[in-house]
């Protein structure tokens, strides 16, 4: 308990992992308390540890059992009910966040109330859903983080931003497509996660390459900023990438001329066209110095 107070995130982070991996039931209070540590790397650790300890996984059961219950006012209990359980209860966050879409306005609005009562673990929660095609769970989605106030804008950010990170190319890309798409939705809070964005301008699906744009291009300079720290990499078509992004970024984009002007020498030439163009576009203006 006294590492779990401590000050050092990296000392909350490593004791709720090495509890996860204990499976000591009685630790799990402990353990849950951390989904809404103000540190999203400790909230990461205690979501996994969680999820490995015997009475989360019973009540996860149980839980998930109600909330597919075709009685409106069995859900209502349900979503209720977690708010007597203490820190147990925020480890079903993800759960409730799934009852913002249901049609009975009781349930929606519950499971949104019961949302900003989690704090930073509801704000985890919801993340993924701020650009719901769905507009009701987007709507209800977005109300939750706005209720939560800049510290749910920064946790949401923070939470996508891993998860963006942690993801890696070649895997299905649907998932990152749609977290990629959450983080433009996020609020100004997002510019703070522009590089991981960024990582992304090169994916080989072209649905991940423009959720990628169209996230970096809602950051303002952070998001050119990011966009051009590719400039240097060894792939090439991070290179070219990284130069479109540029060219859609107007006024935020051409801050960054001088760089994409050394890439007038590079040694691929879908990276020299593409600078030519952007250079092009700017005018002689566009390489006074800044």
């Amino acid at each position: 308990a006294d590492g779990l107070a401590a000050l050092r995130w990296t000392v909350r982070r490593d004791l709720v992992a090495a509890l996860g991996a204990s499976k000591v039931k009685d630790m799990a209070p402990l353990v849950c308390e951390r989904l809404a540590d103000q540190d999203c790397r400790v909230r990461v650790a205690a979501l996994a540890a969680a999820a490995r300890l015997r009475p989360v996984k019973q009540l996860a059961s149980a839980v998930g059992e109600q909330l597919t219950h075709n009685d409106a006012e069995v859900r209502l209990s349900a979503i209720r009910s977690l708010a007597d359980l203490g820190p147990l209860g925020l480890s079903q966050a993800a759960l409730v966040a799934e009852q913002l879409s249901h049609r009975d306005v009781f349930v929606s609005m519950a499971a949104r109330e019961a949302l900003v009562g989690m704090g930073l673990a509801g704000a985890d929660a919801v993340s993924v859903w701020l650009a719901d095609p769905d507009a009701q769970t987007r709507e209800n989605a977005q109300e939750v983080v706005k209720s939560l106030g800049v510290a749910g804008e920064e946790a949401v950010a923070q939470t996508l931003g891993a998860r963006i990170l942690a993801h890696v190319n070649g895997g299905p890309g649907g998932p990152l497509r749609e977290l990629l798409r959450a983080l433009a939705a996020a609020g100004p809070a997002a510019a703070m996660q522009a590089h991981a964005a960024a990582k992304h301008l090169g994916d080989r699906d072209a649905a991940v390459r423009c959720a990628a744009l169209e996230a970096l291009l809602t950051m303002g300079p952070r998001g050119a900023t990011a966009a051009a720290a590719l400039l240097g990499r060894v792939d090439p078509d991070q290179r070219e990438q990284a130069i479109r992004a540029l060219e859609r970024m107007g006024a935020a984009g051409a801050a960054h001329a001088e760089q994409v002007a050394q890439r007038l020498a590079d040694d691929c030439w879908a990276v020299r066209r593409h600078a030519v163009r952007f250079l092009a576009a700017l005018g002689p203006a566009g390489l006074e110095p800044r």
